[in-house]
């Protein structure tokens, strides 16, 4: 039963945790961006 429980309340976990990469990347993604753009706007 208690093995039951947790394979049912594992994929909740990993939807969160790949929400909460997504999110992260995403965060990544922008600070890359905004650095870029700061360095070729410096550079020009």
């Amino acid at each position: 039963m208690p093995m039951r429980h947790f394979v049912h309340s594992l994929p909740i976990k990993k939807i969160r945790f790949m929400k909460a990469a997504v999110k992260r990347h995403a965060v990544l993604v922008n600070n890359g961006n905004q650095t870029f753009v700061s360095q070729s706007t410096a550079a020009v």
